[in-house]
């Protein structure tokens, strides 16, 4: 009985796994079925080219049985001649069927070469699990499909041959070749019948199965949760991470305001510090910036390491929304940034760009 708490369809990863173990939707069915298609057509093309040969081989030693020294040699060369004639006929039927198998899989599943269900498993050793098995729900479907199969299959069977009775009491007055025929007939349109219910049947299993595999793989959403916790991390723990880099990052920006020509404000939610040296970059670059508490701290260590603060909001804030730290202003504020670096090395006596 599925678990009523697994609501959630399985994720990627729970579907690889599942993959991984071999459980994929696979439809006996299907084989069937495809198997069954391949020996109709098999008998609707080669069947009088495979009843020739078969027919010439016997008839062969049957005309020439008074001819043939009953010794244990020829004997034997007799059933390796009939022996080698039945391989070169049967050989590539099966052949052809173990593609249609193979083919059937891959239409259902794809591509699938795993090892895990041949892996020793001891747990497989356990008789009263095995019993368990016997005994399960899964083992009474496939029983109940038997069974129908059977019954369906057996009832194809007697009302083809049913209608045939009268032709059949015949036999005793054709010829092997008109017999031959008419049971090929026969044969050929209860396999027939047959190949059209098992398309049905097969392509609702198909169906049940996916729904079933399905089924087995929901998910609760602990699970969920728990599976995203190993694959990208307890969200805790990258936040945390994060807020550690943050502020990182946020003490090496701080440690640049000393060295900067000036910091330009809002002047109280905003601040931006600039600095310009023309031999390492081509324009100003923004060393620290930052808004409300951090706006304060800017100002503060600017003030305490002589740092010039110029107020000029519209500058403050485009330079804030525009810019990033480490890298040049953006170069429709070369004109602004410039008048106030000027100015700042004016008053300083400082040289512009050094």
């Amino acid at each position: 009985m599925a678990d009523p708490s697994k609501t959630e369809k399985a994720t990627p990863k729970k579907r690889k796994e599942f993959r991984k173990k071999g459980s994929v939707a696979k439809s006996i069915e299907v084989s069937t079925t495809l198997v069954l298609l391949l020996t109709l057509l098999l008998f609707r093309f080669f069947g009088m080219y495979i009843y020739k040969q078969l027919y010439n081989v016997t008839q062969f030693y049957f005309l020439n049985i008074n001819n043939i020294p009953i010794t244990y040699d020829e004997l034997s060369n007799i059933f390796l001649n009939m022996l080698f004639h039945t391989f070169i006929i049967v050989v590539p039927i099966m052949l052809c069927i173990l593609l249609v198998i193979i083919l059937s899989n891959i239409m259902q599943f794809g591509f699938l070469l795993t090892l895990d269900p041949i892996k020793p498993n001891l747990g497989k050793l356990n008789f009263i699990k095995g019993f368990q098995n016997l005994v399960s729900k899964k083992s009474l479907e496939n029983l109940v499909k038997t069974l129908f199969k059977v019954i369906f299959i057996g009832y194809i069977v007697y009302s083809t041959i049913k209608k045939d009775v009268p032709i059949i009491f015949t036999f005793f007055d054709l010829s092997i070749d008109q017999s031959f025929f008419i049971i090929a007939k026969m044969a050929g349109e209860i396999l027939y019948k047959i190949v059209l219910a098992f398309i049905v049947i097969a392509g609702m299993d198909y169906a049940f199965q996916r729904y079933t595999l399905n089924e087995q793989m929901k998910m609760t959403k602990q699970e969920i949760k728990e599976e995203h916790k190993r694959s990208e991390g307890d969200p805790l723990i990258k936040g945390a991470i994060r807020r550690r880099q943050m502020e990182m990052a946020r003490h090496r920006m701080m440690e640049e305001v000393p060295k900067a020509d000036v910091v330009v404000t809002n002047p109280f939610h905003v601040a931006v510090a600039i600095r310009y040296n023309a031999q390492e970059n081509r324009a100003p670059v923004v060393v620290a910036k930052g808004i409300r508490r951090i706006a304060e701290r800017i100002k503060l260590l600017a003030t305490e390491n002589n740092v010039p603060i110029v107020e000029n909001p519209p500058i403050a804030r485009t330079l804030y929304k525009t810019s990033k730290v480490g890298e040049p202003i953006p170069s429709e504020m070369y004109s602004a940034v410039a008048d106030i670096l000027t100015y700042i090395y004016k008053i300083s006596g400082k040289t512009f760009g050094i």
